[in-house]
């Protein structure tokens, strides 16, 4: 419990997370794309482009959906969901 109180133990973690760091710096400690084998090119990924008829269809399903729904058991629950964000040890 002393060493606990007078910090032994949080300087320990410090110290080893400090030398692990150097450790890196200086490549004497091999991180796959942090320090070695690092890929320099800037690529960029494909961009989706959706078919206009599936976002359409996608919006309409959407819409339908809206409709058809009981809003009163929606509105209930949004509020449960609500009232458990705002008290997270609630269930």
């Amino acid at each position: 419990m002393a060493a606990i109180e007078e910090g032994f133990i949080q300087r320990q973690i410090e110290n080893s997370a400090y030398e692990y760091q150097l450790e890196i710096e200086k490549g004497e400690r091999i991180i796959i794309g942090v320090n070695e084998f690092r890929i320099d090119e800037h690529t960029k990924p494909p961009l989706l482009r959706v078919d206009p008829e599936v976002e359409n269809a996608q919006v309409q399903g959407l819409r339908e959906l809206r409709e058809k729904r009981d809003k009163k058991k929606v509105e209930a629950a949004l509020a449960d969901l609500s009232r458990c964000a705002r008290n997270s040890s609630e269930p």
